[in-house]
């Protein structure tokens, strides 16, 4: 079903230089609330999924010959040191984490999260939303079919997203619904307080404004202290993304209309070109710290070059209801090139899928906009991050950028959050996805200080197999969140490779360096955080945390009470926050207790039930 809007349409053209960047301003007015949702009380979850068993190569002809073309020009070089970047920075703390939303195999994860001041952590994936509290412990899970029942019923929901408005502590959701021009739409949520699994005003977009053979694709959301922006990208029917691209799209949206249940006042900015050829993939900057900006901007680049230096800067100049907003465009070159990544390699001859090389997460402070992309490397040969920056924002926006890796291990899908006390800390944490011919997909975080460099990698989660889905997609994008009430503290969702070789979310909680010291004296108790997931049908993890190192015992007895088997007795490599895991496949259906011993005191037994999957 499309929308009906009033509108008001204006276009425009901007001499800038010897360019032009052109667009059309399309105003709406009183799109209705579509309804309101109770989290708790949604109904039964029967959680639809329609998978691809088998089918062609997922990889486009065009991206395949320009990653073919790539891997000629820029071939993999193994051992071998790329230009140096500065790394004399501390590394961030691993703080610990947890697994976080079921799967059902959708392929790829597009993981993004959000936490709330009061530490409800919101985790959103390609199939469901679920909400934790920052220590880890399960509070509930809902399909996005489920969570949106009552919108677009029967379409299927993907791209979900997820931000916290620290100003009124509140969250926002979008998803997108179909992926046809005749059942294609924006769905988005506003919570009504500060508990996501209470009540959310919820609206619909159509997702063909033009009203022809397109729908949209991969939404971005931002905030600014009045305002939502959402972007995406409109495919033709039946062509690929990578082919089918006819422009991106900007909505400029009162989040206050959303929180109060009211009609939603929007503007479009679409027809977006520059030159006379459409702008791809807006990313929307995000505000670093707690207090948001009343400015927006977008960042872009050439995404499918092989290798290119140009960085567009975008900028609405004025709120939803300004007669004067313009929507401007500054064209700046980098001092470093990026370019298409060429596919990862995993263990045992396996590969993963890189999409391209647009710009993927970033945030604005202090007149200053980080971001972070896919690239690839062209010393190397690999994939690998590109971290730029865009210094004075405000005046002539110098655009300066590092790679973060090395050769043998591949980076892909990276997302960052600012880790300062105030807004000169010129200070961020980065997680990427790893993998590499001898390293199952995980995750890894960097520590990033503008004085000092980057810091050593730090493996925040570790992959168990290699991943091996139909089109070996490995992700579209990351989450990373600031927790604002805890300056220093950043919560995270990415992907890992899991037991069966399927991928898995990981939530994590990471510090800047030396801020996490515990306050507790140094005879701080052992304890269990952890146990999960339970019922279990493959596979069974365990955290705990010592605080010296003494040997950590862990054994598994049946229902009898009988020993089944003695699964770990050594000293843990390192003390601190620690997760055990073990595959519960070989097990038969029933009821088991682990115990645990770390050094002379023996943890409280967990009970675990083995199912049939």
């Amino acid at each position: 079903m499309k929308n009906i809007f009033t509108a008001l349409i204006l276009l425009h053209l901007g001499t800038y230089g010897l360019s032009q960047l052109t667009y059309e301003e399309i105003l709406f007015q009183e799109l209705p609330k579509a309804t309101t949702i109770d989290f708790d009380n949604q109904g039964p979850d029967y959680r639809p999924s329609l998978q691809l068993i088998e089918g062609p190569s997922q990889t486009p002809k065009r991206l395949q010959r320009i990653k073919e073309i790539s891997a000629r020009k820029f071939p993999k070089q193994y051992n071998l040191t790329s230009p140096p970047t500065k790394r004399l920075s501390d590394p961030p703390e691993n703080l610990g984490g947890f697994d976080g939303n079921t799967t059902d195999g959708s392929d790829p994860e597009d993981n993004h999260l959000a936490i709330s001041n009061d530490g409800q952590v919101i985790s959103v994936v390609n199939s469901s939303i679920g909400i934790y509290n920052e220590n880890g412990d399960f509070i509930r899970e809902r399909t996005l079919a489920s969570f949106t029942a009552g919108l677009s019923n029967g379409l299927s929901k993907f791209d979900p997203r997820i931000i916290y408005d620290p100003e009124n502590d509140k969250f926002i959701f979008t998803c997108l619904a179909g992926s046809n021009s005749n059942s294609t739409n924006v769905i988005i949520g506003f919570s009504e307080t500060n508990d996501a699994t209470g009540t959310w005003n919820m609206y619909e977009i159509t997702g063909n404004p033009r009203g022809d053979d397109t729908w949209t694709d991969y939404p971005m959301i931002s905030i600014t202290e009045n305002e939502l922006f959402l972007t995406g990208n409109l495919i033709f029917d039946g062509i690929p993304w990578q082919t089918g691209f006819s422009e991106s799209l900007v909505y400029q949206i009162n989040k206050y209309d959303g929180y109060n249940g009211e009609p939603l006042n929007l503007k479009l900015w679409n027809n977006i070109e520059y030159n006379g050829k459409p702008i791809r993939n807006l990313y929307p900057v995000k505000s670093g710290g707690a207090t948001l900006s009343n400015r927006q901007y977008f960042l872009s680049n050439r995404n499918f070059a092989l290798s290119n230096d140009t960085i567009f800067v975008l900028e609405v100049t004025g709120e939803l209801n300004s007669q004067d907003a313009e929507l401007i465009i500054d064209v700046r070159t980098s001092d470093t090139e990026y370019g298409a990544p060429p596919v990862a390699n995993q263990p045992q001859g396996n590969l993963l899928e890189t999409n391209d090389a647009r710009i993927l997460d970033g945030y604005l402070l202090d007149d200053r906009i980080h971001f972070v992309g896919n690239t690839v490397n062209q010393t190397t040969g690999f994939a690998d991050v590109y971290h730029g920056t865009v210094n004075n924002v405000m005046t002539d926006k110098l655009v300066t950028a590092n790679l973060l890796g090395n050769s043998n291990v591949e980076y892909g899908y990276p997302a960052m959050s600012w880790t300062g006390d105030v807004e000169s800390d010129d200070e961020c944490i980065i997680i990427v996805n790893h993998t590499a011919v001898d390293k199952n997909p995980g995750i890894t975080a960097y520590y990033y200080q503008g004085s000092t460099g980057y810091s050593d990698p730090v493996e925040v989660r570790e992959g168990r197999s290699y991943m091996d889905q139909l089109g070996n997609r490995w992700g579209d994008y990351a989450g990373c969140q600031r927790k604002y009430n805890e300056p220093g503290i950043v919560f995270t969702s990415a992907s890992y490779g899991g037991f069966s070789n399927s991928a898995l979310t990981y939530i994590n909680k990471i510090s800047k360096p030396q801020i996490s010291s515990s306050t507790e004296s140094n005879d701080a108790y052992n304890s269990i955080t952890r146990a999960y997931p339970n019922p279990t049908y493959d596979y069974y993890n365990l955290s705990f945390e010592v605080n010296k190192k003494e040997v950590v015992t862990i054994e598994l007895y049946d229902a009898q009470g009988r020993l089944v088997e003695q699964l770990y007795k050594d000293y843990p490599k390192k003390i601190g926050l620690l997760e055990f895991s073990f595959s519960t496949i070989p097990l038969s259906n029933g009821t088991y207790y682990l115990r645990t011993i770390i050094g002379n005191n023996q943890m409280p037994i967990e009970k675990l039930v083995k199912v049939s999957r």
